[in-house]
């Protein structure tokens, strides 16, 4: 269990659990400098007296030895690193053990920056500043405002390449938290001067055949992806990604696999705050622009992918105003995926978004879960849920407010397996099913409520009286209007708090949306994970 209060996270870890810093194994150094250059007495005792960073990407450097990086090892990095253009600054040569990784630690003011910095092979990117590939335990810390930056690539700089900060491939135990990563791809205007190359740019890129990684803390933007988990030909499982900030990315955060049969599992994105996507989008439709976004090998031939995806913060534009740029959704499970959607608070500030706020798409798994959350739409034209297929999926508990668009647009009336206790406040259309061809509009909630469809026997279109936050006030239509859904705690931990670590009633009816109503907020609360 970890305990949360406003404005501070307290994590605890212990050996044996990823990231946990144990004792130092026997042999291997406790403690190692490195900066640009040798300084001082060189032999890496503190700032004053470094070792090149040549000595970390030396492999004879790594292993048991009483100067070698090796388990419970922390590898200081002091000062500026200037990289070169298309070239990794750090490559880990050797891993951790489970309770004693290798930490990479950013003292005060370190900094990681290059014109760009990966290599590739044609298609996808092969390394990033920081460069994990194969090894086991390693944990980098951003400390108080550690920083990768990039200074010549993106749309009017000197170079559109590939692009990456921290470049992860087929490794276990990896833990990256605390980190400032920026200005990895500067995309502007419409993006004309752009090479293929800026869609394989990420602030972190995790390649195939990965298990229990952590992304945690981090302030990340101005990339095509912020956190891209690529896994074609492999599996992922055991991903905790959380409490980040994302912004100017077309891809927020992305678990995707292109090919045949691929699975991921114990896939957990909780926490983030995600927003600012206009730099991606543009006229000419060039990308896709999602918040959180997952799908799983071809369609039809076994792949899945099963992430929770809960207490995030998703607002702005997605750029659907700025023309016919493709924008797709907030949250977006596509193909094979099946989505827990709960306590997530998603804002919509554009005034168009024709895949819908949250997007169940054309080839999901059916019985994904939308519960809990609290939907702000823009203004005319919005769309709060759309089921792009037949895939079946229910909802529950969940605010609908602001909007004079639609709440729920199916492809057809049948991909709504179950709706009740949500609030339809100020939509102009319940639902929409544009099945063949011909649309078929219920615009009241009685209708919704009546046969055929038989939906939302609790529902309402009273006003839940959110303020600046989206938390509900006193007198909220909200307020005990949401069904007891403490059955499913066992399986969904976090659905029985809200978005602020607050208990719900193992007994009362819940309030709809990500918020319990409190009239005095408490300050400290405890969320399972």
């Amino acid at each position: 269990m970890r305990w949360l209060s406003k404005g501070l996270v307290c994590a605890i870890t212990f050996a044996g659990l990823v990231g946990g810093h144990g004792i130092p194994a026997l042999g291997s150094a406790a403690n190692i400098y490195i900066a640009q250059s040798a300084v001082g007495a060189a032999n890496g005792a503190d700032c004053n007296d470094t070792y090149a960073y040549t000595f970390f990407n030396s492999a004879s450097n790594w292993g048991s030895g009483a100067a070698q990086i090796g388990p419970g090892t922390t590898v200081y990095l002091c000062g500026t690193f200037t990289g070169t253009a298309g070239n990794s600054m750090l490559t880990v040569r050797g891993s951790g053990t489970s309770g004693n990784p290798v930490l990479i630690q950013f003292t005060t003011g370190a900094e990681l920056t290059a014109p760009y910095w990966s290599s590739n092979n044609g298609t996808a990117p092969t390394s990033g500043a920081i460069t994990i590939n194969g090894y086991n335990y390693i944990t980098v810390d951003g400390g108080s405002n550690g920083l990768i930056t990039s200074t010549a690539d993106g749309t009017a700089l000197t170079y559109q390449e590939m692009n990456v900060g921290i470049y992860v491939s087929g490794s276990s135990g990896i833990e990256i938290r605390n980190l400032t990563i920026n200005n990895i791809y500067l995309r502007t205007g419409t993006g004309s001067s752009d090479s293929s190359a800026a869609g394989n740019s990420a602030d972190i890129w995790f390649a195939g055949n990965t298990t229990n990684a952590s992304i945690h803390g981090c302030t990340l933007s101005d990339a095509h992806g912020g956190i891209e988990v690529e896994f074609d030909n492999s599996t992922v499982s055991g991903f905790t990604i959380y409490n980040n900030t994302v912004s100017h990315h077309a891809w927020g955060i992305q678990f995707g696999s292109g090919s045949d049969s691929e699975k991921a599992t114990g896939i957990s994105v909780y926490g983030n705050t995600v927003t600012n996507w206009n730099d991606w989008a543009d006229v000419n439709a060039t990308y896709h622009t999602d918040g959180i976004f997952f799908y799983a090998g071809k369609y039809g031939v076994g792949g899945s992918i099963t992430p929770s995806v809960y207490n995030n913060y998703l607002y702005g534009d997605l750029g659907g105003g700025i023309g016919i740029s493709p924008v797709t959704s907030f949250i977006y499970c596509s193909t094979n995926a099946l989505c827990s959607i709960f306590n997530n608070v998603i804002v919509d500030t554009g005034n168009d978004d024709p895949w819908g706020m949250i997007n169940i798409g054309a080839q999901a798994q059916s019985g994904s879960v939308i519960y809990n959350n609290t939907i702000v739409a823009g203004g005319g034209g919005s769309l709060d849920i759309g089921m792009a297929g037949s895939a079946t999926t229910s909802l529950e508990n969940n605010i609908f407010a602001h909007g004079t668009g639609i709440a729920i647009w199916p492809n057809t009336f049948s991909s709504v397996a179950f709706a009740d206790y949500d609030d339809y406040y100020s939509e102009s259309i319940i639902a929409l099913d544009n099945n063949s061809g011909t649309p078929n509009y219920v615009t009241t909630l009685s209708a919704w409520q009546g046969s055929p469809y038989n939906h939302e026997a609790h529902g309402t279109t009273g006003n839940p009286l959110l303020n600046g936050s989206e938390q509900p006030q006193s007198g909220s239509a909200a307020i005990g209007l949401g069904s007891n859904l403490t059955s499913l705690c066992s399986t969904l931990p976090a659905l029985c708090y809200d978005k602020n670590g607050v208990l719900r009633s193992a007994t009362a009816a819940w309030d709809a949306g990500a918020y319990v109503y409190t009239a005095t907020p408490t300050n400290l609360s405890a969320v399972p994970h």
